[in-house]
């Protein structure tokens, strides 16, 4: 009778220490199929980008939505990125990746650059892609499309091909998913068209150094791309403009023309753009993604918008820790070592404990 009970208790253990060991192999097999590389070891890379909207309880995947990629910076031996022509020409403020993105976007608009590689449109399933792509950092740029009365403008970011996570491994082939902004546009039963309004400020980051600061700065407003007007900033307006009666129906983008001597960095928060000017007398190459990533490689609702109509929503840093992401360098190797191991030795301590409770009834 004892025998029969030690028997089973053996066969529990050793299930439930299985089926703890399952997913852990599992996930160890996930990790180990997915093939990483150093940076020397990366001759070209691929990028698979998905597009999809929300429709009440559902995802709308975005077809015919074009995609334009601009290379705007090498990666360095220091693994840090370098800018190149034409992008090195602009001081943009090294600061947080979303900012940098939208600075650059507009410059790309107002000088009607040209990207990289050939455009691409989204397919059938909201995905674009391209391959044979050249090692560095690029900005990925989006069309905007009208649907049901909202028109959706995909958020531009930065993108670090290959990716990495802690900067010793590299993935050559990345797949991401892109955000956007969303805007009511009016129509339906008001035959009145939507008009929406905007707010320019400026911000300056350079104290003790005012007396460098010009007497005024222009800031051009562009309408899908091509320029629409010019307000004039200074002290005497408080460094401030408002546009208003603007048709809803376009994507508006402010580029503020070069002030010698600072960094410029431009941010929409809901229906204000914020530009701010550093003072720095040298500009830094920027840091590869190591403690902050350009963008959300995991997949998400892809949504920054909101609903309300006002011209977007307020837009946060992306910052990211790297404690949150998967570390590709993790050793899974042991885990089920590790496991056999816990069931042997249970399984030795309960046929010692046999052994002496068989002694003891002696």
């Amino acid at each position: 009778m004892k025998m029969k009970l030690d028997l089973r208790r053996i066969t529990a253990w050793a299930l439930c220490l299985l089926l703890c060991l399952f997913p852990l192999s599992q996930k160890a097999s996930a990790a180990s199929a997915r093939e990483y590389y150093t940076l020397e070891e990366v001759s070209t890379c691929s990028l698979d980008l998905s597009y999809h909207i929300d429709l009440g309880a559902e995802k709308q995947p975005m077809e015919g939505v074009e995609f334009r990629l601009y290379r705007v910076a090498e990666i360095t031996d220091a693994v840090t990125f370098h800018r190149i022509a034409p992008f090195d020409k602009y001081a943009v403020t090294a600061t947080d990746w979303l900012k940098r993105a939208s600075t650059l976007a507009g410059y790309v608009s107002r000088d009607c650059l040209e990207p990289t590689v050939l455009p691409a449109s989204t397919n059938a399933r909201g995905v674009v892609s391209f391959t044979d792509l050249e090692k560095g950092l690029y900005l990925i740029v989006g069309s905007s499309k009208t649907v049901d009365g909202y028109i959706y403008t995909p958020t531009p970011f930065l993108l670090s091909l290959p990716y990495t996570g802690d900067g010793y491994n590299w993935d050559p082939d990345v797949e991401i998913y892109t955000k956007y902004t969303r805007r009511a546009i009016g129509g339906g039963e008001d035959p009145t068209p939507a008009t929406v309004q905007y707010h320019v400020l400026k911000v300056w980051e350079d104290e003790g150094n005012e007396e460098n600061r010009p007497q005024s700065v222009a800031v051009d407003l562009l309408r899908d791309g091509e320029a629409y007007g010019t307000a004039v900033l200074s002290a005497e307006n408080n460094w401030r403009y408002d546009w208003t009666g603007l048709p809803a129906d376009a994507v508006w983008q402010v580029v503020e023309q070069e002030v010698e001597g600072y960094t410029v960095s431009v941010a929409q928060n809901g229906i204000t753009f914020v530009i701010t000017n550093t003072y720095e007398e040298d500009i830094e190459d920027w840091k590869t993604p190591t403690d902050e990533k350009p963008d959300d490689i995991k997949p998400d609702d892809g949504k920054d918008g909101d609903d309300d109509g006002d011209g977007g929503e307020d837009i946060e840093d992306n910052k990211t820790p790297l404690d949150n992401l998967p570390q590709t360098g993790q050793l899974w190797w042991p885990v089920p070592l590790l496991a056999m191991g816990g069931v042997a030795l249970t399984f030795l301590g309960i046929m010692r404990r046999r052994r002496w409770n068989g002694e003891d009834e002696e």
